[in-house]
């Protein structure tokens, strides 16, 4: 209980303190390094041993620890890119106000999560990471598509769609080769 009040308590410093926030260097600051160090813990948490003292028997002690890391980090992902675009000087805030570059960073962040999170899943042969992944793969190309592209000149949309077909086909080609492998080590074990 004490770990997710902490963890609530960290995502809503931002807000609860928008203006001290605002105000500090993006990404060299205090509250960047107290993410970092609680990343790292939630990543031990999620690989150590299972304890005797784990509570509950129907979740497991590693399924829950790297649920609650995939949402922080997505969480602090988004406090971070929203740090690094926010004006300086006023308060805190995730909203893009209507700026392109805020919001491309936004979905390239997304991305970038969805991948590492579907390596994960594919490495570690988590079935649920991997939907996942799956499922922010496709939320943020629906963002790409409807929004973030309609505001770009004709150019840059050319090189967007080409950027994003080639990220479609790394995920392809992830997910292909490396589950098909997977299917086939188990079929051969039966």
């Amino acid at each position: 209980v004490l770990t997710i009040v902490a963890l609530y308590r960290s995502a809503i410093f931002p807000f609860a303190y928008a203006t001290d926030f605002g105000a500090m260097q993006p990404l060299l600051n205090r509250p960047t390094g107290l993410y970092l160090i609680i990343t790292a813990l939630l990543i031990w948490l999620t690989y150590k041993k299972p304890g005797i003292s784990w509570p509950s028997e129907r979740v497991e002690q590693k399924s829950f620890f790297g649920f609650v890391l995939a949402l922080m980090s997505f969480i602090y992902l988004n406090i971070e890119i929203a740090s690094v675009f926010g004006e300086t000087g006023k308060p805190f805030s995730l909203l893009t106000h209507g700026r392109l570059s805020h919001q491309l960073g936004y979905s390239l962040g997304w991305l970038i999560h969805a991948i590492i999170m579907l390596a994960a899943g594919i490495r570690w042969q988590i079935v649920k990471a991997r939907q996942a992944a799956l499922l922010l793969i496709i939320v943020t190309s629906f963002k790409i598509f409807l929004k973030d592209l309609w505001s770009l000149g004709q150019l840059y949309r050319v090189a967007s769609f080409i950027g994003l077909a080639v990220i479609m086909m790394l995920v392809s080609y992830l997910y292909q080769r490396f589950l098909t492998k997977m299917g086939e080590k188990n079929e051969n074990q039966i």
